[in-house]
């Protein structure tokens, strides 16, 4: 009996971890779309340009980075160079190629006790992409 209640609590709050991470990534959805990841009419490919959004996240911060396919390859290596050196602790990366391009979710862990500037965080982002996409 109390193997099965224990068992119980533990699908609940798996339950509950599960519908935490659909509603991230519902909200993950909606965030890309509502900043400049559309679908073109005319085909299947998406109109995207290179860039990055920077975000408080359930569990720290988050860069979500979007880039061509023709992109330079060492874009993604470049950006986790850089929130290195800003003192972000980089706690994993998921990529995903979608029809036109990439998208790389990097979840980050502050090291440190200082707080995270997030919008200059994200302007020291982009910047690094667009210069890397001018050379």
């Amino acid at each position: 009996m109390n193997g099965t209640v224990s068992y119980i609590k533990e699908l609940q709050k798996r339950i509950e971890e599960l519908s935490s991470k659909r509603d991230e990534l519902k909200k993950l959805s909606f965030d890309l779309t509502s900043s400049g990841f559309h679908r073109r009419t005319s085909s299947n490919e998406y109109s995207l340009r290179s860039s990055a959004v920077v975000r408080q996240s359930l569990d720290g911060v988050e860069a979500v980075v979007r880039s061509r396919h023709d992109a330079q390859a060492s874009t993604l290596s470049r950006v986790l160079q850089l929130l290195l050196e800003e003192g972000l602790d980089v706690i994993n990366c998921i990529s995903t190629r979608i029809d036109g391009g990439l998208i790389h979710i990097i979840k980050l862990e502050v090291i440190g006790v200082r707080g995270v500037d997030l919008p200059y965080l994200q302007q020291k982002v982009n910047e690094e992409i667009s210069s890397l996409n001018r050379t």
